[in-house]
């Protein structure tokens, strides 16, 4: 039998990402406006204004928005006295469902609280399903469909026109329906057409990232309901913090896991040091993940940019994709296009194992490796070593020096 580890921790469940705290900090703002939204919804003889919200990862956009759905079903037996049709709110993670016949049918199930939907059927004769049961019946519908981005690009468009047009229909007769989107990708709306963003007739609102001192508090709150009392250190606290704000956009949810890591081998006191160690140990477990689960023309471009910068030379697009081209043809390979090539570059930055940026001197973008260093560097010469992927070696090319970017 398994000895289990003696460290600080008292309630694991206040650092796992569903946890809903008491009070939500630094939030009010945003809470009211969005509460204020949907009680629109119920209380008048409108609609609530549908709403795109926005924030990079670890803003609180989810935790809001889960709060206000946990508000509203407290107030559902009085809104059905008072309206005569309750509330029902369908959440999705579009992570899981990507495409508009995933969603729609998803909706319909949830609605319908039936998970043996009729199978085959064309996504228009679902929607027609989901039209059907709302007239049949009423019901106060908040749908948010979080994690947006991940929603095909094909589908967004189409998607969403659909969604939105039944409000403006007579088909769904007493019910009402709200739709919050909820994504990081801030430029989300641009890839929707004019007649959509009409139809939606959604505002933005936007949830800007935790500064240190925000971050500090979340974290304090945390730490008092979830470790031992007395069992941290405030200074380890605010290196979490001050670590999260600087590299990592305010993410309070990389600084909670920070903070978790740090507690579980700690029995005494969490120190800075603890805390350094938890840092480590999760960068390395990431950027293995990532490495281990690139595509080919992933890993090279990669292995291109860390070698460029190791012999020396600025990685600018255009220099890694002439490289690449060598790489290509020294491979008897096809090589994709520049475009292509730019697009998957910005998706390995997705995983901030590469930095993109842009030189005001040179007037052209150039992507870096800020962290990593010689682990990063051996996880992909093990990794390409495993695949049998083999190139030349980029060192020799030193021409250039970093100061060019200036």
């Amino acid at each position: 039998m398994l000895k289990k580890i003696k460290n600080i921790i008292k309630n694991e469940d206040v650092f796992e990402s569903n946890y809903k705290p008491h009070q939500i900090l630094f939030r009010k703002e945003v809470i009211e406006e969005l509460t204020n939204n949907t009680y629109n919804l119920l209380y008048t003889y409108g609609w609530g204004d549908n709403v795109f919200v926005y924030g990079e990862k670890g803003t609180g956009k989810t935790l809001t928005v889960k709060y206000l759905s946990k508000e509203l079903e407290k107030e559902n037996e009085d809104i059905k006295k008072r309206l005569g049709a309750g509330v029902k709110i369908v959440y999705i993670n579009c992570n899981g469902v990507r495409t508009k016949y995933q969603i729609v049918k998803e909706i319909l199930k949830k609605l319908k609280n039936q998970d043996n939907l009729k199978r085959g059927l064309p996504t228009c004769d679902y929607l027609d399903l989901l039209k059907k049961h709302l007239r049949e019946h009423p019901v106060n519908l908040l749908i948010i469909l979080d994690e947006a981005h991940a929603i095909s690009k094909n589908d967004r468009d189409s998607l969403f026109y659909s969604l939105s047009r039944l409000k403006e229909q007579d088909e769904i007769g007493d019910a009402k329906i709200t739709i919050i989107t909820i994504t990081n990708e801030i430029f989300f709306q641009n890839t929707l057409s004019a007649p959509t963003l009409s139809s939606y007739r959604g505002y933005s609102l936007v949830f800007s990232p935790y500064n240190a001192k925000q971050l500090e508090e979340i974290l304090l709150q945390r730490a008092e309901e979830g470790l031992i009392k007395g069992s941290y250190d405030s200074n380890a606290i605010k290196k979490i913090a001050y670590e999260v704000a600087e590299k990592y956009k305010g993410d309070a949810r990389r600084a909670i896991l920070i903070l978790k890591k740090s507690a579980q081998f700690v029995e005494n006191k969490l120190s800075k040091e603890e805390v350094g160690k938890a840092i480590m140990s999760i960068e390395r477990n990431e950027m293995n993940k990532y490495v281990l689960n690139m595509n080919d023309t992933k890993l090279i471009l990669l292995k291109i940019v860390n070698g460029l910068m190791k012999g020396g030379r600025t990685p600018f697009f255009d220099v890694i994709y002439s490289y690449y081209q060598s790489v290509m043809a020294y491979r008897n390979e096809e090589a994709q296009s520049e475009r292509n090539i730019y697009r998957i570059l910005d998706k390995i930055e997705e995983t901030e194992l590469i930095i993109k940026k842009y030189s005001s001197k040179k007037k052209k973008y150039f992507y870096f490796i800020e962290q990593g260093g010689e682990f990063l560097e051996k996880m992909i010469n093990m990794e390409m070593e495993r695949r049998g992927i083999y190139i030349m070696d980029y060192e020799e090319n030193s021409l250039s020096n970093w100061n060019e970017v200036d």
